[in-house]
């Protein structure tokens, strides 16, 4: 009788013929279902597909709890504007505002000995001197909006508290200024403020004026326009209270200055303010207060224009620098508000807030693509490091995005975040129109700004692949459009007739995963010392290749690209065993003798913290690209290439050899992964060449199944294998030949056929240790064990090994134990003794004893009654207090299509006889 279909329909291949010695039939057992049939319980099979997809861990990034613009990932960013310094009134360029509003007077600059100016209390103004106001200039001496307007009267509230501060500090000696400043900011005492001296004017009523004076402003609708009576006023007063301002003060007299929308140096002070106060996390509600702060900054973000082409970049260099400056700011603040538990809620949400970022991340990378293809002349060497700290500061919003519940949706839509960064980075790695080059590595400081960048891109995109209907829109989108890289939408400059000369058109690239997978594999070649950035690409890849067969045909097209991805794979062992070696000071292994790596050669630490440094992230790398292949191998197209080529399975034979069993490292099961999954390929059309490699595999893994240390994942992961392995009927009889036998493996060309036949050392070991797993409480190592008892007892000649060791009475506990709640399980136990009882020659009481066949009669009519199965289930619903309506209906789908044929069948055959 034929093995059950354990395998997926979409994926099931020719079993190996079956030799002539044993006792079976040709023909399909009645409970193998009809292929691409799926049944009413699927979805509990679906489970336990018996390919693999490997998952793992996401590689470790620390918090940056010093909320700073780079962290300590970059130290040599010369370019950086100077945020440590404070900001305050002496930062804003009073001169611009004379060029929108009436003339003023400017106060004479402090004395160099001045103790306020010493300490910056009031920096723009000498206490000797008088403040000076703005003349009104409307014929109705008012604003000019209306006469006597609440406007007029805050604006003239507002123009008298720098003038009452000056009073209030004149009698103050330096030191008592100096007490309390921390980090440019003053804390506030409990009951009053830096103002607390005027004693009429509290903190509260100074924010509640300006606020008041921030809403007329809006309801005038005249804050935008660049000439209007009193805009210089106002200004002025802001720029004066800014000096020694407690952060909420601050915020709103910031509320003002962006309203009115000011333009150059003023609006850069204004977000570098802006940005000392967020990078106090204490600070995050004071962003909540105004129900408009988070709308503001949202709206300055959008309003902020970029050149977009050649001539202005050229033309307008350092206007376009003072841009970056205040995007670097802005984005900066909103990303340490979208990191904070307090803040993001309310702004991560808000759908023009990823809008915003994205034109903004659009704008600065098509700004790059510009100066980077060589179109513009005399820019400055820093402009582009100014660019690139701005896509740091987005791309790590981003990555905070990407963890926000509810937002997936949003970041993965069609023409969003994710298709853009997706199109940034084959864009990087396309040749470009004048060059053969790709993936231009920036050189100095560039050089660590282009790589951050790249790894924001890469850890957004590895967390949001995390979920499989992210893969799936991401490859929907990538097969149903025809690729146009948006270089061609952004970049005006790019010759298209020579660029679809290099073969690069629309009709040529009409599938995008494979330029994306490709970009991603040339980073390992490129940026090959940025292992933070290694890992994670290996993370993302290996995300990718779990669920979309598009990822995995697009990076495994060939043998050659199969063995370039094993090679890879060596190079990291290598360095791994260098840095064991070195610890315990023996010499490291070649990559040629891997094979003959032990366990004892290296000092192995596993399931310890990791520290992140560079010499564990080799291990983390290897053990992602380990998943890569492990995964990739699940496509029936990469399987069939990885059964024509004997690199992947003597590579993964490698990496089990030198690993421990009773540690169930990534490594190990990654790779234990890797083979049930090529394994399930190999069928009767397999180069015998490759079908004796079955040898090696099956050598291996008895050593670490039958050793008594092995851990129960280690042995789960090696049953599974077997569960391939055993449909050849000449590798089950060498099986319990061999048995258990602990010879060490050698070389797998000094075997042979014939000498692994005439093994016959410790027989029957190795059935032993399938049956002692039909103990386990693990339902999994049952199931799977089950698997593979099936296949041998296909065989009439494994049967009475099976009934001697005791494996009957074992079945007839699994089957009472996990029926009702496990019926795919209890199915296998009954298909295990349908297949053992098969085409034998001798009576059933003979095969099995009365005792144990009166009570699977017993059981087995009492398991195909329906009212008593529901009754059964009620009892489960009731005891289990974590169980669910639902499992109702899903243990009922599993008992009427896994169990209920099989088991009636196989009573039948009971009463038969």
């Amino acid at each position: 009788m034929a093995s059950p279909d354990l395998r997926r329909p979409a994926n099931t291949v020719g079993t190996l013929p079956k030799s002539d010695g044993t006792s079976r039939s040709t023909s399909r057992a009645f409970y193998e279902l009809p292929q691409n049939k799926p049944t009413a319980a699927q979805i509990v099979r679906e489970s336990r597909d018996w390919l693999q997809a490997v998952s793992t861990r996401r590689p470790f990034t620390p918090k940056d709890t010093t909320r700073s613009l780079f962290g300590s990932a970059t130290t040599s960013l010369f370019s950086r504007p100077p945020s440590a310094s404070k900001v305050g009134a002496r930062n804003f360029d009073l001169f611009e505002l004379s060029k929108c509003g009436p003339p003023y007077f400017r106060p004479p600059e402090a004395r160099s000995g001045d103790s306020f100016h010493k300490n910056g209390i009031i920096s723009g103004f000498d206490s000797t001197e008088p403040f000076a106001f703005f003349p009104l200039t409307s014929p109705s001496g008012d604003s000019g909006v209306s006469s006597g307007s609440e406007l007029d009267y805050l604006i003239g509230r507002l123009s008298e508290l720098p003038q009452r501060l000056m009073v209030a500090f004149s009698g103050r000696s330096s030191e008592e200024l100096e007490v309390g400043k921390e980090d440019g900011f003053t804390r506030n005492a409990p009951e009053t403020t830096h103002f607390g001296l005027m004693a009429e004017t509290t903190e509260d009523e100074i924010v509640g004026l300006v606020d008041r004076l921030y809403t007329a402003l809006r309801q005038s609708h005249i804050a935008s326009k660049r000439q209007w009576p009193q805009r210089t006023a106002i200004l002025q007063a802001v720029f004066a209270l800014l000096d020694e301002a407690s952060p909420r003060l601050c915020l709103a007299l910031i509320r003002i200055v962006l309203t009115i929308e000011l333009k150059s140096s003023n609006l850069v002070s204004a977000c570098k303010l802006l940005y000392q106060v967020a990078k106090d996390s204490e600070n995050d509600g004071l962003f909540l207060e105004h129900p408009d702060t988070l709308g503001i900054l949202i709206d300055t973000l959008r309003s902020e224009k970029l050149s977009n082409n050649v001539e202005s970049i050229t033309k307008s260099t350092e206007s376009l620098q003072q841009n970056c400056d205040l995007l670097l700011f802005l984005t900066g603040t909103l990303k340490f508000l979208s990191s904070s538990q307090l803040v993001a809620q309310r702004l991560n949400p808000k759908p023009e807030f990823v809008i915003s970022l994205l034109e903004t991340h659009r704008k600065v990378e098509n700004c790059i693509r510009i100066i980077r293809d060589g179109t513009s002349r005399h820019v400055p060497n820093r402009l582009p490091e100014r660019l690139y700290h701005v896509l740091i500061q987005i791309s790590e919003i981003f990555c905070n995005l990407s963890t926000t519940a509810g937002l997936r949706a949003r970041l993965a839509s069609p023409a969003g975040v994710m298709d853009h960064i997706v199109d940034c980075l084959i864009y990087r790695a396309m040749p470009k129109a004048t060059s053969a080059e790709t993936w231009q590595i920036e050189e100095g400081p560039k050089k660590s700004l282009q790589s951050l960048v790249y790894l924001n891109w890469v850890r957004f995109l590895a967390r949001l692949t995390e979920y499989v209907d992210v893969c799936q829109q991401l490859d929907d989108c990538c097969v149903n459009r025809s690729h146009v890289n948006e270089s061609m939408m952004l970049v005006d400059s790019l010759d298209w007739e020579e660029f679809a000369r290099e073969g690069h058109t629309p009709e040529k690239r009409n599938n995008s995963m494979n330029d994306f997978c490709q970009a991603l594999m040339k980073i390992f070649t490129c940026f090959g010392d940025e292992q933070g950035l290694i890992v994670r690409v290996a993370y993302l890849l290996g995300n990718l290749t779990a669920r979309l067969d598009s990822a995995r045909e697009s990076l495994v097209p060939n043998h050659q690209a199969l063995r370039e991805l094993c090679a890879l794979c060596r190079r990291y062992r290598q360095k791994t065993a260098v840095r064991e070696s070195q610890t315990t000071g023996t010499a490291g292994p070649s990559t040629e003798n891997a094979l003959n790596i032990q366990s004892t050669d290296v000092d192995k630490v596993h399931n310890s913290k990791r520290s992140w440094d560079n010499n564990t992230h080799c291990d983390d790398i290897l053990d992602k690209l380990v998943r890569i292949l492990a995964n990739a191998a699940i496509g029936e197209n990469v399987g069939h290439l990885a059964v024509t080529d004997s690199d992947l399975l003597d590579l993964f034979l490698e990496l089990i050899v030198g690993e421990s069993p009773s540690e169930p490292t990534e490594l190990l099961l990654n790779c234990l992964a890797g083979l049930n999954n090529v394994t399930y390929y190999i069928n009767a059309d397999t180069r015998p060449e490759l079908c004796a490699k079955q040898y090696d595999v099956a050598e291996a893994l008895l050593q670490t199944m039958t050793n008594e240390l092995t851990h129960p994942d280690v042995s789960l992961g090696c049953i599974r294998v077997f569960g391939n392995l055993t449909r050849q009927a000449c590798l089950r009889d060498w099986l319990t030949r061999q048995g258990g036998e602990s010879s060490r493996l050698v070389e797998s060309s000094q075997w042979n056929w014939a000498s692994r036949m005439r093994s016959g050392t410790m027989p029957n070991v190795f059935l032993n240790s399938l049956i002692q797993n039909l103990d386990s409480a693990r339902p999994e190592l049952v199931y799977s064990t089950l698997g593979v008892l099936i296949n041998l007892m296909t065989d009439a000649d494994q049967r009475p090994h099976f009934k001697q060791l005791g494996g009957l009475p074992k079945l007839l506990e699994a089957l009472s134990d996990f029926a009702g709640h496990d019926w795919q399980l209890a199915g296998l136990a009954c298909k295990t003794l349908w297949n053992y009882t098969e085409s034998s020659t001798e009576p059933l009481s003979d095969l099995i004893p009365t005792e144990i066949l009166n009570e699977l009669y017993k059981l087995l009519s009492e398991l195909i009654d329906e009212e008593h199965v529901s009754i059964m289930h009620q009892n489960f619903l009731a005891n289990d207090p974590s169980s669910e309506s639902d499992n109702v209906e899903l243990w009922r789908a599993a008992w009427s299509s896994e169990f209920l044929p099989v088991a009636y069948e196989f009573l039948s055959r009971l009463t038969q006889n």
